[in-house]
Formats: structure tokens, sequence, C-alpha cells
């Protein structure tokens, strides 16, 4: 035999196929009848569920719940919820009703998850007040965190915090203001002023900010900026102070004192 000779047997060497791989058995055409009618049936089970979920009156929505709040003014929040009372609890735009409660003066964040058959159930932060503003049309008002200023709501007396008082000459209450007085609050938390003394009034005058402390402590001058770096020059000496003096902190690195009314 030569050598260049090639051997192939039987069928495999006709078919030019490895003697050890096997044919796939043919499928059967029942078994690929059944297999598509099971795939069907399945689909079909699937969008009827889907249908039923979207459009049966079970998942209607019938009842939207809160957690407790305090300020947000009751029929604005219904009105904000009612818009969705009665759609079906699958279609009903969770992040739409977010936003609306978002919308509203008092609501710091908003969140809505689905109690099924037929139930909202809403969370939602208020914003939390932080100074006592001039009434406004006898009304009372105060600064929440942001530095808006916000009615409170009808027969609420003012909340135990410390008072805004204005002595400007026709001064507008802008947001440069706010910013200067979440700041000049901030400051006060931030150093614990308030575990030394409790801060009575915010005084703003044409030459800044001035803080009355409660118990006739006296009266801090703090100027417009730099707070923080003020009060704890303060602090550092406040048992040195005595009480009822006049602390002017405008001024950096000296702390002048003086006596006169708070």
């Amino acid at each position: 035999m030569s050598p260049q000779a090639r051997i192939f047997t039987g069928r495999g060497a006709a078919s030019g196929r490895s003697l050890a791989s096997r044919r796939r058995p043919p499928v059967s055409r029942w078994r690929a009848v059944l297999r598509w009618s099971a795939a069907t049936a399945i689909a079909a089970a699937v969008g009827w569920t889907v249908f039923w979920m979207l459009t049966a009156p079970f998942f209607s929505l019938s009842e939207v719940r809160t957690g407790p709040y305090r300020f947000t003014d009751r029929a604005a929040l219904e009105g904000a919820m009612r818009t969705v009372i009665g759609g079906n609890i699958w279609r009903t735009d969770i992040g739409g009703l977010e936003d609306r409660l978002e919308q509203l003066p008092w609501v710091r964040s908003a969140s809505a998850a689905r109690r099924l058959p037929g139930a909202l159930k809403v969370s939602f932060v208020e914003w939390r007040p932080v100074l006592v503003l001039p009434s406004r049309d006898g009304e009372p008002r105060v600064m929440i965190e942001n530095g808006e200023a916000l009615r409170l709501p009808a027969g609420m007396p003012a909340p135990d915090l410390p008072v805004l008082v204005d002595r400007r000459d026709g001064g507008d209450f802008d947001s440069e203001t706010a910013g200067r007085l979440i700041a000049l609050i901030a400051a006060v938390a931030e150093t614990g002023l308030e575990t030394i003394c409790p801060v009575d009034f915010l005084l703003l005058d044409d030459e800044g900010l001035q803080l009355v402390l409660q118990q006739e402590r006296g009266r801090l001058i703090l100027g417009r900026d730099s707070f923080g770096r003020r009060l704890r020059r303060y602090l550092a000496v406040s048992d040195r102070v005595g009480d009822g003096r006049v602390v002017d902190l405008r001024f950096d690195g000296t702390v002048c004192v003086r006596d006169g009314a708070a």
C-alpha cells in the first residue's frame, strides 16, 4: 500500500464523519408540537395574569395611609394624595406622587410604597423649624432648615426657639440674610453654646447679628460671618466674662467686654 494512501471504512468514510460521533435522533413531530403548545399556554397565562392585575377591581387603590406629621396642612396633603385614589395600584405613578408631596412647603422628603391589594403607605419627613420670625399679619412665622420663612398652621403656638428681632431700617429679608441666620444657628449647635447658656433672641441690625443669652447672661456681637470661630473665642473665656455684659467678638483675636443692657 502506498504511504500516501488514506483509509476510510464503511458509512463513516462515505459521509466524512468520525465513527466516534453519534447522530442526534430526529425530534418527534409530536414532541415539537407539545413544546410549542406549552410555550403558547405559558405566554397566554402570563398575559392574562398581567391583564387581570392591571384591570381587576381587586387592585383598585382605595386607601392612602400616612405616618405622623405636625406642620403640614392636612387639606393640602389630602389633595396631593387624592389624585391616585381609584386608580390601579400597579399603574400608580409612585414617583409622581412623591414629587407632588415634596412640593408641599413643609415636606422635606417623601416616599411611598404599595400595600397590596389596594393601599399605599406614604412616609415623609418635615422640615425642622429653627428660628421664630417676626409675625406677619398677626400670624406667627418660623424659619426652617433651608432658610425659607413659613407660616405655622392655624392655632399652633410658636415653638420654643430663639426669636429673631429685626432692628434694620427697611431692610429686606432676602436669601443672603437668610443664609447668615442659618449659618449662625448652625454655629450655635456646632459649638455647643446652648449647653453653657441657651439663646433667647437673635438681633439683626445694619452691623450684622447678635445673640442675646437667656438668664441675663449677656449679649454677643458677632458681625456678618465667621460665627463659629467667634463663638469658640467667647466660650474659651466665658467663665471670666461675668453676667450681663456686652461681648464684642467682631475683631479677630480679641474679646471686647463692656457693661451694658443685654
